[in-house]
C-alpha cells in the first residue's frame, strides 16, 4: 500500500517540484503552491530513514519548496501570485523547515503575527492584509497551526470555542481539519486543556465519508488510537484508491471573498493524509 501511495505522489509533482493542487487543468501556474508540500514534509519526517523512496521524494519536495522561500519567511499559498502572506502557510513553514535543519526567520514572522492578532477575540486573522483585519477573519484551523508554531497559549480560549463550534472561512470540512491539526498539536505536547483524544474518538464514531473519513483516520493515528474501528477506516479508504495509487478528488476549499467552491486540494491532499495515517499506523502496530 505504501509503495502505491508514494508512486502516486511522485507522479503528482508539477514541473516546479510542488504537488499538484488542481486536476484536469492545463495551467500549472495554478498548482505552484506550498501548502501540501509542508503537510507532506511534516507527515513523513519521522519515517524517512525506514523508507528510501519516501526520503528521496521528501528531499525533492524540500528542495523545490525552499527555492520559493519568501523574504522574512512570510509564506503564502501561491508562491508566484500577488496575494498576501497567510498565517496557515507561515506557521506550517515555521514548524516544518526547522525540523529539516533549515533556520526560520522568526523575527519578522512574530512581529507580523502580533500585528494581525485581534486582541478582543484573542485570535489571529487569516491573511496579513488590512481587509482581513477589518473583517476579523479568524479561522479556527489557521489558529491551531499558529498555536503549534508560536506556542502562544493566549490563543487557547478561541481554540476551545472552536472545538465546541468549529468554523472556517476557507476549509469546507472545518471539524475534520481542526481535529487533524489538533491531533498534530497533541503529539507535540499542546492541548489547550482540550481532551483531544476524546474529541477524535467522538468524531470517528460518526458515519464519515470522503475527506472527513481520511482526516478522521489521520487524526486517530496521531493520537495513538488502534483497534477494529481504525482498521475498518483503513479498509474503507483503501477500497476507494484508484488504479494509479491515489485517492479520488473529494476535498474542497473556498476563498473568504467568494462563496463558490474551488477544488484547490485535488487528489494529492487526501493521499498525503492517508499516507500520514498509514505511516503512524504501521509505527504503532504491536
Amino acid at each position: 500500500m505504501l509503495d502505491s501511495l508514494i508512486t502516486f505522489l511522485w507522479s503528482s509533482l508539477t514541473p516546479y517540484g510542488t504537488f499538484k493542487a488542481y486536476w484536469n487543468v492545463e495551467d500549472t501556474l495554478e498548482d505552484n503552491n506550498v501548502f501540501m508540500n509542508f503537510l507532506f514534509l511534516d507527515a513523513v519526517k519521522p519515517h524517512l530513514e525506514r523508507y528510501p523512496r519516501l526520503k528521496s521524494l521528501a528531499d525533492s519536495v524540500l528542495k523545490a519548496t525552499v527555492k520559493y522561500r519568501p523574504q522574512g519567511d512570510l509564506w503564502k499559498y501561491w508562491v508566484d501570485r500577488r496575494i498576501s502572506p497567510d498565517f496557515d502557510d507561515i506557521s506550517l513553514a515555521g514548524i516544518v523547515l526547522p525540523s529539516y535543519g533549515i533556520k526560520f526567520d522568526t523575527s519578522v514572522v512574530m512581529d507580523t503575527i502580533r500585528k494581525y492578532t485581534d486582541t478582543s477575540r484573542m485570535c489571529v486573522v487569516i491573511f496579513s492584509d488590512e481587509e482581513s483585519m477589518r473583517k476579523r477573519w479568524c479561522d479556527c484551523v489557521v489558529n491551531v497551526n499558529v498555536l503549534r508554531f508560536t506556542r502562544d497559549t493566549s490563543l487557547c480560549g478561541f481554540i476551545r470555542q472552536c472545538v465546541r463550534s468549529p468554523s472556517s472561512y476557507t476549509y469546507l470540512q472545518p471539524r475534520g481539519f481542526l481535529l487533524y491539526f489538533l491531533s498534530k498539536a497533541y503529539r507535540e505536547g499542546i492541548t489547550c486543556g482540550i481532551d483531544v483524544k476524546r474529541e477524535v474518538v467522538r468524531f470517528i464514531s460518526e458515519d464519515l465519508e470522503g475527506m472527513d473519513l481520511v482526516l478522521g483516520f489521520a487524526a486517530a493515528t496521531n493520537v495513538g488510537l488502534k483497534g477494529k474501528r481504525v482498521k475498518r477506516m483503513i479498509e474503507r479508504i483503501h477500497s476507494r484508491i484508484l488504479s494509479d495509487g491515489g485517492l479520488p478528488e473529494n476535498s474542497y476549499f473556498r476563498a473568504p471573498w467568494d462563496r463558490k467552491k474551488y477544488i484547490f486540494f485535488g487528489r494529492t491532499l487526501p493521499t498525503i493524509l492517508f499516507l500520514d495515517g498509514i505511516l503512524k499506523y504501521y509505527e504503532n502496530r504491536p
